[in-house]
């Protein structure tokens, strides 16, 4: 009976692993960032993103949430408008849910350089659409820990589940063969 339903347990179909990850942020992990009145954010994913769960926050260098508007889904990318206060070092973190179900959630940080002087002559249009189109162009994904422990943790409950089969097997060979004795 084991040497049968050992290698069944073995060959039975596992839940596939690969869960959706981060591809890209805008702005890049540890960018530098001109200052603009109004900025965002946004994450892209290697498959789409269920729009029943999604959530960016981003706080200023105080640790103070600065996000002005809810977050948008747009297929596999999540973007989120907010106000800069100050120079220095921001955080966006993100927590969506993947289109197989599960939740990834992560953050990146970025540098806003100080807002310009009335006396400078830079467009900031200009530089806002340089920094998107190299960021887009960029590998920005940044710390995304999604648990790529399922696989080890299926392959541990095949090996308990079989034992404990096996256990069960054998107490049950043993009752029977003792109950055929004692006849």
């Amino acid at each position: 009976m084991v040497a049968f339903l050992l290698p069944v347990m073995l060959l039975l179909p596992v839940p596939a692993n690969a869960h959706d990850a981060l591809i890209e942020s805008t702005p890049v992990a540890g960018a530098q960032v001109d200052w603009h009145e109004e900025a965002a954010v946004s994450f892209r994913f290697n498959n789409e993103i269920l729009e029943t769960a999604a959530f960016i926050a981003v706080l200023d260098p105080e640790g103070i949430e600065v996000s002005t508007a809810a977050a948008v889904i747009a297929g596999d990318t999540v973007s989120r408008a907010y106000m800069p206060t100050t120079a220095g070092t921001y955080t966006a973190s993100y927590r969506v849910t993947s289109s197989d179900g599960h939740p990834i959630d992560g953050s990146i940080t970025f540098v806003h350089e100080g807002r310009p002087n009335a006396d400078s002559s830079t467009s900031g249009a200009d530089d806002r659409g340089e920094e998107a189109d190299s960021a887009a162009g960029s590998d920005g994904a940044a710390g995304v820990e999604d648990g790529d422990g399922a696989s080890s943790s299926a392959v541990m409950l095949r090996v308990v589940t079989a034992l404990v089969l096996a256990v069960l097997f054998a107490w049950a060979f043993k009752a029977v063969r003792h109950r055929r004795g004692a006849s």
